[in-house]
C-alpha cells in the first residue's frame, strides 16, 4: 500500500513538472517574458515587465503611473488623472474635462463640446464655434465672426466666401472675387472700379478722379474741375450747376456760364 501511494505522489509530480513545462512551451509565442497565457493571449509577464495592449506581448514599462506599453518604457495606457506626454511619458492631467496634456496640468485636446484655452477647458456648445475663452464665449468661428458678444457665430451661406462679419454678409471671398455692396462675392474686374454690386457693374470707382459710366461697366478717369461726371475720360458730359460743358472743345473743360 505504501508503495502505490510513493507512485501515485511521484506521478502527481512528474504530471505538475510536465503541465508547467507545457505551460511555459505554449506561451513562447507570446515572447520569453510570458508566464502565464491561453492559446490567443498573454495573461501575466514576469516581474519588470507589462502586457501590450493587445496582450500578445510583455515589454518592459518602468515608467511611472503607467499602466501599459506597446514599446518598451514608453506608455500607451496612463493611470488615473495622467495622459500621455511627450516619448511615452505620464503627466499629470486632472483638469475637469481634459482628454490629453501636453505639460502638467495644461490641458491640449477636451472633450466635447468643451475647448482647450490657456491650458483650460472651457464649455464651447455654440454652433459653428472652434475655440471658446471662457464658458460658451466664443473667439473663433469655422466660417463666420463671433456675434452677439461671442455668443453666436454669424451663418455664412454665401457662395464663394470664406468668412462672413454678420449673418450671411461676407467679409472675404474666395478666387479672386471681391465683396459686393450687399456682401456678396461678384467678379469685379472693372479697371478703377472699388465695388461692384454685381458681376462686373460697378457701384463706385477707386476715386474722386474717376467716375462711373451710365451702364455701370466702366471707370472714366475725371479731373476736369467743376465736371461731375465723363462720358469717357477725361470727357465730360456734366458740369457742376454754374458751369456748361465745353463742347467746342470735346468736353474737355467746363466753363462758367
Amino acid at each position: 500500500m505504501k508503495t502505490n501511494k510513493v507512485l501515485i505522489a511521484h506521478f502527481l509530480i512528474l504530471a505538475l513538472v510536465l503541465t508547467l513545462a507545457n505551460t511555459q512551451q505554449s506561451c513562447i509565442n507570446f515572447g520569453e517574458r510570458c508566464i502565464l497565457c491561453t492559446s490567443v493571449q498573454c495573461n501575466q509577464c514576469q516581474n519588470g515587465y507589462v502586457l501590450n495592449s493587445n496582450n500578445t506581448g510583455c515589454v518592459e514599462c518602468n515608467v511611472p503611473n503607467c499602466l501599459s506599453c506597446n514599446i518598451a518604457n514608453q506608455c500607451s495606457q496612463c493611470a488615473t488623472n495622467f495622459t500621455v506626454g511627450f516619448g511615452g511619458a505620464c503627466i499629470l492631467c486632472n483638469i475637469s474635462n481634459c482628454n490629453s496634456c501636453v505639460t502638467s496640468n495644461s490641458c491640449s485636446q477636451c472633450i466635447s463640446p468643451y475647448t482647450a484655452s490657456i491650458g483650460v477647458c472651457y464649455l464651447c456648445s455654440i454652433s459653428g464655434c472652434t475655440q471658446c475663452t471662457s464658458n460658451n464665449f466664443c473667439t473663433t468661428c469655422t466660417s463666420g465672426n463671433p456675434i452677439n458678444n461671442g455668443t453666436a457665430c454669424a451663418s455664412c451661406n454665401v457662395n464663394q466666401c470664406t468668412l462672413c462679419s454678420s449673418n450671411n454678409f461676407c467679409s472675404a471671398c474666395a478666387n479672386n472675387l471681391t465683396i459686393s455692396s450687399t456682401g456678396t462675392c461678384v467678379t469685379c474686374a472693372i479697371l478703377n472700379c472699388a465695388t461692384c454690386s454685381a458681376n462686373d457693374l460697378c457701384a463706385t470707382c477707386n476715386n474722386a478722379n474717376f467716375t462711373l459710366s451710365s451702364d455701370l461697366k466702366s471707370c472714366f478717369q475725371c479731373n476736369i474741375p467743376n465736371c461731375l461726371s465723363c462720358t469717357s475720360d477725361n470727357t465730360c458730359g456734366q458740369c457742376s450747376p454754374g458751369f456748361s460743358v465745353n463742347n467746342g472743345g470735346q468736353g474737355s473743360s467746363c466753363d462758367i456760364c
